[in-house]
C-alpha cells in the first residue's frame, strides 16, 4: 500500500461563490414526474392546485425578489422523453419547434401558479404573444444537454403580473451560455383575439369539391430527400388533400 503525505503549506482557502442571502432563493419541492400529489409547502403563499413536473422543464426555483422563476432540466434525444429522437434534420436530432412552444407555454403558466397563484386562478393568462427561435438546439443520444428555462415577470401597477417573458438557454459548442428561443406569455384580450382569429379550415374548398387526395408516403419521401427524417412520433399524417380557391 502506498501512502502520500499532505502538503505542509497552508491552503489558500479562496471562495468564488456569489454571496446570496439564504431567504432570497427558495427551491419549490414538487411531486415526482407526472404525480398528482399536492405540494403542501406554500412558503407563506396561498395553496395552489397540484403542480406536475414538466418533463422538458424540470424542477423550478423561485427567485422571489428578482421576479424570476428558473427551470432546470437535463435533456437528451431519448430522455426524459423518447419521441425527440424521431425529429432528425440532416442526420442530427434537433429540438422541434413544437417543443419550444410547449416549454414556453408551460413555463409561463407554471410561473404564475408559483408566484401569483391568485392571479393564475382568476385571470385568462393563456396567450402566447410572440415566440422566436434564435438557433437550433441539437441533442445527443448518449449525453444530456443542460437546458435552463427562465421566466421574468412584467409587473404592472399594484404589483400584479402583466406578462411573463420566457427564455430557453443552453451551452453551445464553445461552452458558452446562449439563448435558443424566447417568447412572451400574457393575458388574452377576448375582443382582440376574436378579431384577429382566422379561419384555418378551407370549408369553401371542401364544399366545392375542388380537393384532390395526395400521396402521404410520397410527401414523406420528398421531405426525407431534403434532410427531414421524421420518425413515427412526427410522421402523423394519414390523409393529405390539396386544391385551389
Amino acid at each position: 500500500m502506498l501512502f502520500r503525505s499532505l502538503p505542509t503549506y497552508p491552503f489558500q482557502r479562496k471562495r468564488h461563490w456569489v454571496a446570496v442571502e439564504a431567504s432570497s432563493i427558495k427551491v419549490i419541492p414538487l411531486p415526482p414526474l407526472w404525480s398528482d400529489q399536492r405540494d403542501t409547502t406554500s412558503f407563506d403563499r396561498p395553496a395552489v392546485a397540484p403542480l406536475r413536473i414538466h418533463p422538458l422543464l424540470g424542477s423550478p426555483i423561485d427567485c422571489g425578489p428578482m421576479q424570476t422563476v428558473l427551470f432546470s432540466q437535463q435533456i437528451s434525444a431519448v430522455e426524459p422523453v423518447s419521441w425527440l429522437a424521431d425529429h432528425i434534420i440532416r442526420d442530427k436530432c434537433v429540438l422541434p419547434f413544437t417543443a419550444y412552444l410547449e416549454m414556453i407555454f408551460a413555463a409561463g403558466s407554471r410561473s404564475l401558479l408559483i408566484s401569483y397563484p391568485d392571479l393564475a386562478s382568476t385571470s385568462n393568462f393563456s396567450c402566447l404573444r410572440s415566440v422566436e427561435v434564435i438557433a437550433p438546439m441539437t441533442l445527443s443520444n448518449a449525453e444530456r444537454t443542460h437546458v435552463c428555462t427562465t421566466t421574468r415577470f412584467a409587473v404592472a401597477e399594484g404589483g400584479q403580473a402583466a406578462g411573463v417573458y420566457i427564455a430557453i438557454s443552453s451551452k453551445n459548442s464553445a461552452g458558452s451560455w446562449m439563448e435558443y428561443a424566447k417568447g412572451e406569455f400574457c393575458a388574452e384580450d377576448s375582443a382582440a383575439s376574436g378579431a384577429n382569429r382566422q379561419n384555418f379550415f378551407a370549408t369553401d374548398l371542401i364544399s366545392s369539391g375542388n380537393l384532390h387526395r395526395q400521396d402521404v408516403d410520397k410527401l414523406y419521401r420528398r421531405v426525407a430527400s431534403e434532410g427531414l427524417a421524421y420518425g413515427p412520433a412526427f410522421a402523423c399524417l394519414k390523409e393529405l388533400w390539396s386544391g385551389r380557391r
